[in-house]
C-alpha cells in the first residue's frame, strides 16, 4: 500500500472514528464477486457507530479512495449485517487487518 493511500485511509478512519479497518471474505458474496468489490469490517470508537445513511456514504467514500466499484462495510459486532449467519460470523472472525488506524 503506497503512502498516499495510507494517508487517505488514515484521514478517513479519523473522520469516522474508526479504530481498525479489516478485510474479510464474505461467504454470502463469493458466488458473485468481481475485482471491484471489497468486504470490510470497521471497529469504531465506543459510542461512535454510524447510522445506516452515514454507513452508505462511508462505503461510497471508500470506493473512491480505493478505486473500487463496491465496498461493503460492516461493524465488527455484526449487528449491521443484512444476512447474519454463523458462516458469516466465522468469516469475520478470520478477518485480516486492512488498515490499522
Amino acid at each position: 500500500m503506497n503512502e498516499e493511500l495510507k494517508g487517505l485511509l488514515a484521514a478517513f478512519c479519523r473522520k469516522y472514528h474508526i479504530i481498525k479497518l479489516m478485510q474479510y471474505n464474505n461467504p454470502l458474496r463469493d458466488h458473485c464477486r468481481d475485482e471491484g468489490e471489497v468486504d470490510l469490517i470497521a471497529d469504531f470508537e465506543q459510542g461512535r457507530d454510524p447510522g445506516y445513511i452515514t454507513l452508505v456514504g462511508m462505503e461510497q467514500e471508500l470506493a473512491q479512495i480505493l478505486g473500487k466499484t463496491h465496498i461493503y462495510l460492516d461493524g465488527s459486532d455484526g449487528d449491521d449485517l443484512l444476512f447474519p449467519s454463523k458462516a458469516l460470523k466465522d468469516a469475520m472472525a478470520l478477518a485480516e487487518p486492512f488498515y490499522p488506524a
